[in-house]
C-alpha cells in the first residue's frame, strides 16, 4: 500500500500538519511591519528583527527620540506621524529630560503636559 520506502500514514500526516503550521506562522511573521535594519542598533535589549512596530510604538518612539540620529528621526516622523509622537511625549516617562525638552519645543507641547518633565512624587519621611 505504501511501498517499500514509505514511512507510514502517521509520519506523512505529521509532515503535512507541520508544513501547514510553519506556513501559517511564516505568514504571520511576514504580515508584521518590521523595523528597518539600520535602526536595529538602537534596540540592543530586544530582538530588533522581530520587533513589530505597529504593535509596540510606545517602545520604539521613546528610544528613537532619545538615541536616534537624523535618519532615524525622519523615519519615525514618517512612520508614526506627529499626533502619535505628541501623545507618546505626553504619556511616557522613559524619555530623558534633555530629549523631552527638545521634543516638547519642536512639537509645540507645553512643558507642563510632558510626563517625564513633571517632578516625581515625594515620599513622606518615615515617622512624620
Amino acid at each position: 500500500m505504501f511501498g517499500i520506502y514509505s514511512l507510514g500514514p502517521t509520519y506523512e500526516l505529521r509532515t503535512v500538519l507541520r508544513y501547514r503550521y510553519c506556513n501559517r506562522f511564516s505568514d504571520k511573521i511576514q504580515a508584521m511591519k518590521r523595523l528597518p535594519k539600520e535602526l536595529w542598533k538602537y534596540f540592543w535589549d530586544v530582538r530588533a528583527s522581530e520587533l513589530d512596530i505597529e504593535k509596540w510604538p510606545k517602545h520604539v518612539i521613546p528610544r528613537l527620540m532619545d538615541y536616534g540620529d537624523t535618519s532615524a528621526v525622519r523615519w519615525m516622523k514618517d512612520e508614526y506621524g506627529e499626533d502619535l509622537l505628541i501623545d507618546t511625549l505626553r504619556t511616557i516617562r522613559g524619555i530623558s529630560r534633555p530629549s523631552a525638552y527638545y521634543w516638547s519645543k519642536l512639537l509645540g507641547v507645553n512643558k507642563e503636559e510632558v510626563k517625564c518633565l513633571q517632578t516625581p512624587y515625594r515620599q513622606i519621611p518615615y515617622g512624620v
